[in-house]
Formats: structure tokens, C-alpha cells, sequence
């Protein structure tokens, strides 16, 4: 291992803004929502979006944001055990934008 390997600036995770975490778990009739922090580490369940349609889910998410006020947004990424990705990936990265 050459010491530029072992160095801890070429190791460091990316730089994570400090404050509340608002997250999003995408599914075509539901979109689950839940609030951490990232000092803490720890989300809690927040609410079920059940919105029939698009435009009344993307407006309860935009009352969710300006009520917290995340310093950063995120989404769950569908995957089977195994890893590779669920038939829903797509649609949660087109969420995710």
C-alpha cells in the first residue's frame, strides 16, 4: 500500500451538510416519508403520501420541505437481495430529480 493510499484526505466520505434529513421511500401508489438528522444518525417514520395523483403527491412533499426545512433530501434506491436493481430503480432516480 503506498502512503497515498493510506492517507486519511484520500479516504474521507463525501462531506455530508450537518442538519435535518428529510427521506423519501418511492413507490408507484405511496411514497413513504421520514425525518433524521444527520448528528444523530436516526430517521423516523414520518407520513404515507397516498396522493392519486402526481401533482397532489409533489404538493404534500412541498409542504414536507418547507414545514423541515432539510438540509438535504434523499431517496431509497429499490434493490433485491441481491442487489441488483428492482424493476422500480428507474422510476425512483426519475423521482429522485
Amino acid at each position: 500500500m503506498t502512503a497515498q493510499a493510506r492517507s486519511p484526505s484520500t479516504c474521507r466520505a463525501p462531506r455530508v451538510p450537518s442538519g435535518t434529513v428529510l427521506a423519501f421511500d418511492f413507490g408507484e401508489q405511496r411514497v413513504g416519508a421520514a425525518v433524521g438528522d444527520t448528528s444523530v444518525g436516526i430517521a423516523h417514520p414520518l407520513m404515507t403520501i397516498n396522493a392519486a395523483d402526481r401533482k397532489g403527491r409533489y404538493a404534500q412533499i412541498a409542504t414536507l420541505i418547507a414545514e423541515w426545512q432539510p438540509a438535504l433530501l434523499v431517496v431509497g434506491l429499490p434493490a433485491h437481495l441481491d442487489g441488483t436493481e428492482h424493476a422500480l430503480s428507474r422510476l425512483a432516480r426519475k423521482f429522485a430529480r
